[in-house]
């Protein structure tokens, strides 16, 4: 090595990089080491207390961990800058200086580099780190010592800017006080209560508890226990507690018989002041409390010795979020009555405030709407008057000055309505001067007293203004009820009453049917239920999508074609319209909440409507947390506004699911009358068709996806044909359940999909679809098929737990086995029957190139009604069924004409036909 020119001077480098090039010179910790130290350290810190954030608010915890991750991001990021950005000025001044040790200090920057393995040694020390958090959290953590310390103690940290409803000092003397005039005398003093209020000792409770309200300590005992003063006054609670919430769920959640022995036994003092009693607030201990922090409140009474007595089930306290468009009230008033005045006037409001901004709503009339009007109404006039007759609105000039009328929608019950309740033709006369208001059913009672409430002096009720004895009448105005409803100003609907005589009004326990807020913020509250019917997200489901009405067919049709609705349910009282949803808890409307399919669905609307997007209305419609109307509700525009004669596969395949989306609901709901299947859908099938040239309508299924359409299948139990009207390919020949298997189709796994396609034609010849209102729904039309057709060997009877039957087809290749589902219980001989094959279902698998991984043919099954030899142009079959089989997998030669990547196929080229499907 050449020797070093010691006249060069040392201040052409830094000085940082002369010492460290001498061998030997030593630094306890220099910028690497503090780099890399302050690193670990924040790294170790953040690691133990991750274990205790679980039981903090998620923006807390972020917040902390943020906090200790921020050294080791900002000494890493330094560190780095500063490390390579002076092995980059090293070698820069090297070559600017043209220095002759060159070598020398390439070999101090190579030996720098290597000194950075110091990272590899921290970043080992860090997986160490992970490794004891590990088993700490697995075993130590959850050791005797440790458990026996977390079984009495847990985190909770202080809620900042929660509250809690204090009941105000003259609540109870003003709601006692009112003397409000109520619409009508079936309830002369209902009671009204204030939600989520507590009284002074409820509220010292609650806004003291670790558990509840949070503490300031790093602990809080699991258990709070603390005195519950109640007073008595028989088995009820005295009025200066019958207004806390929190009282009345604890004390209306004891059994009577127990609440029977407290206020009989000595420790009720004088004034009815409880002794004895304490409330407990706890967090239950599990298996697995470090993630799940369930808490209870529960009321006790003082047993023998010093050990307290539970006197029910405890009550699970809930977090619940609350959405930050869904304008929550702490606490809000609620009669224990659906028909009192606060009721009717929220009701009221919902109306008006729907028509002031629901533009959905305003448009939702269909065509020629100027021009329709009830042949009949029946006015009320108004609150201060008892006017009730039947009118035309036609000739009347109170409909003129205010052409506004509601519609009632209602059970009529298992045994109906008696015939004094009913417009008959020899009524007719007598009721357009008076009808006597005292001899009609509830339900027209309530309906009557809210239409005048509100304002309006028409409504339309269906038993008073249709002639029931009139066949001619009923039939004719039975075809236009959809435009009834569809052009009333709103509907009133009767949701939880069965018959006629239920009533829209009923009464109900506001404090036990209702959550406690026992502290709220602007984003969430922790609350309690008395009750598991207890109002919550699901009640509109329970109340509205569940209740009585909604098992009626007409019902569906009515409340589909709805501007708006106001259900009154057995308990609560809920509002509906074509964007928005209202309660008594959420008492400003709300657009319905899409789900997580609402993107994709709007995607389809897209590309039905003519491949942009319209507005996000149909979105939010798709999926509502508050119950599946606003799936039909968009589910009934796609298919309105999806007018087109030329589709491609996969919009008639939407279109056909939106469809058969709608008739399963239809047929899932019950019909009095069988002869009524294909009548109660047509105002449905009429609102699509609009004003629409060559929309043609066939016994419930649609010309534009017809072949689709064919392929429906009875979901329940095989039955015998309805009437002789209906033909045998339509859904309403057969009574029960109807449903569509396209898709999602059952055969597809993981990276596999689809593709449809059609092998028949169909047409129709002489039939008449739907023009207009006054269309005829039962044409005589048959439809016509050129399909492949095979006959059917043998059939197997067995069923399996699917309700599937089999049946085998004489194919060239051999008998291949097929499944079926029958529609009627008298098939026929299997000499009679045939397989006609409709669609084909390629099941394709691979990423870069589609392979054919099977394939099946759908279709359905026929039995021959003319004879094939009779010399008849076209053979005459009925639909008996629905099958589906797939190809059998043929390597070697087979005399099967058609073949796709080893599938033979079953049905061949010469086996199409033209038939006569009746």
């Amino acid at each position: 090595m050449p020797r070093r020119n010691r006249n060069l001077p040392n201040r052409n480098l830094p000085r940082r990089y002369t010492r460290r090039s001498r061998p030997g010179s030593s630094s306890s910790l220099d910028l690497c080491g503090y780099i890399g130290l302050i690193a670990f350290v924040s790294v170790v810190v953040t690691i133990i207390i991750t274990p205790f954030l679980r039981f903090l608010p998620p923006k807390a915890a972020g917040i902390i961990v943020l906090i200790c991750l921020a050294p080791a991001a900002v000494v890493t990021l330094v560190g780095a800058v500063f490390f390579y950005g002076a092995i980059a000025a090293v070698i820069v001044w090297s070559i600017i200086t043209n220095s002759p040790m060159v070598l020398e200090w390439t070999f101090v920057v190579v030996c720098t580099v290597v000194f950075g393995i110091r990272y590899l040694i921290y970043g080992v020390l860090i997986v160490a780190g992970l490794l004891l958090w590990l088993m700490y959290t697995l075993f130590v953590y959850r050791m005797p010592p440790s458990s026996y310390f977390w079984i009495r103690w847990t985190f909770q940290a202080r809620r900042f800017g929660w509250e809690s409803a204090k009941e105000w000092v003259g609540s109870s003397q003003a709601l006692q006080q009112s003397d409000e005039t109520y619409p009508t005398g079936r309830r002369s003093n209902p009671v009204k209560r204030m939600t989520s209020q507590l009284c002074e000792p409820c509220f010292q409770t609650v806004t003291k508890s670790g558990l509840l309200s949070g503490s300031f300590y790093f602990f809080t005992p699991r258990e709070e226990w603390s005195t519950w003063s109640v007073r008595f006054q028989g088995v009820d609670l005295a009025a200066s507690n019958e207004f806390c919430h929190l009282c009345s769920l604890l004390w209306y959640s004891i059994p009577l018989e127990t609440r029977r022995k407290i206020t009989g036994s000595s420790l009720i003092g004088i004034n009815g002041e409880s002794g004895g009693l304490r409330i407990k607030i706890f967090e239950a201990h599990g298996p697995r409390w470090y993630e799940e922090h369930y808490r209870y409140v529960q009321p006790y009474q003082e047993g023998d010795g010093n050990e307290y007595e539970a006197l029910c089930d405890s009550l699970l306290i809930e977090r619940e979020t609350l959405r930050g468009d869904i304008r929550l009230s702490a606490s809000v008033e609620i009669p224990s009555w659906t028909g009192s005045e606060v009721s009717l006037d929220l009701a009221k409001s919902w109306i008006t405030e729907c028509e002031k901004h629901g533009g959905t709503c305003k448009s939702q009339r269909s065509f020629d709407e100027d021009s329709y009007l009830p042949a009949r109404l029946l006015y009320v006039g108004d609150p201060m008057s008892s006017a009730l007759r039947l009118d035309n609105p036609l000739s009347s000039p109170n409909y003129k000055s205010d052409p506004r009328y509601l519609a009632l929608s209602h059970c009529w019950g298992e045994n109906g309505i008696p015939s004094s309740q009913k417009l008959t033709k020899d009524k007719a006369k007598q009721w357009g001067e008076c009808i006597p208001e005292d001899d009609l059913p509830l339900n027209f009672k309530d309906a009557i007293v809210f239409t005048r409430w509100i304002g309006v002096h028409y409504i339309w009720i269906d038993s008073l203004c249709i002639v029931q004895d009139d066949r001619d009448d009923w039939e004719r105005e039975s075809k236009k009820m959809w435009m009834v409803y569809a052009h009333a100003y709103c509907t009133i609907s009767s949701t939880g009453s069965a018959d006629a005589n239920g009533g829209c009004f009923h009464e109900r326990s506001p404090l036990q049917q209702f959550p406690c807020h026992l502290r709220y913020s602007k984003r969430a509250a922790i609350s309690i239920r008395a009750k598991a019917d207890a109002y919550n997200a699901n009640s509109f489901t329970s109340e509205v999508d569940d209740g009585p009405l909604s098992e009626r067919a007409w019902a569906f049709q009515e409340r589909l074609l709805s501007r708006r609705i106001v259900h009154f349910g057995a308990k609560f009282l809920f509002f509906e319209c074509g964007t928005q949803f209202a309660s008594e808890v959420i008492t400003q409307a709300v657009k319905h909440v899409p789900t997580q399919d609402a993107d994709s669905m709007e995607s389809h609307i897209a590309e039905l409507v003519g491949g942009k997007r319209r507005d996000k209305r149909a979105a939010e419609l798709v999926g509502s947390q508050y119950g599946p109307v606003a799936r039909f509700r968009a589910a009934l525009e796609i298919l309105r506004e999806g007018k087109f004669t030329e589709l491609s596969m996969n919009q008639e395949l939407q279109l056909h699911k939106c469809w058969f989306e709608l008739v399963a609901k239809y047929t899932a709901a019950k019909l009095k009358m069988e002869s009524d299947r294909m009548i109660a859908i047509l105002g449905i099938a009429q609102y699509i068709q609009g004003e629409a040239k060559g929309l043609q309508h066939l016994h419930g299924l649609w010309q534009r996806h017809l072949l689709l359409d064919l392929l429906w299948c009875l979901k329940s139990s095989p039955t015998t044909r309805i009437t002789p009207r209906t033909p045998s390919w339509s859904w309403g020949s057969v009574n029960g359940e109807i449903s569509q298997r396209l898709s999602p189709y059952p055969f597809t796994g993981k990276g596999k999909r689809t593709r449809l396609v059609k092998v028949a034609e169909a047409f129709s010849r002489e039939s008449r679809g739907l023009s207009g209102p006054s269309a005829e729904l039962l044409f005589d039309g048959p439809i016509y098929l050129e399909c492949p057709i095979l006959p059917v060997c043998d059939q197997e009877l067995a069923q399996d737990p699917l309700r599937k039957f089999g049946l085998h087809l004489d194919s060239r290749i051999d008998k291949v086995s097929a499944s079926f589902l029958p529609d009627v219980k008298q098939i026929g001989p299997s000499s009679a029957l045939v397989c006609a094959e409709i669609l084909r279902v390629e099941v394709l698998e691979g990423t870069l190139v589609d392979r054919i991984h099977s394939v099946w043919s759908e279709g359905i099954v026929l039995r021959s009604l003319v004879d094939a030899h009779s010399g008849s142009g076209s053979m005459e079959f009925e639909r008996v069924g629905r099958f589906w089989a797939e190809w059998p997998r043929i390597n070697g030669a087979s005399n099967c004409e058609e073949r796709i990547e080893g599938c033979a196929s079953i049905f061949e080229k010469k086996d199409r036909m033209k038939i006569r499907l009746v």
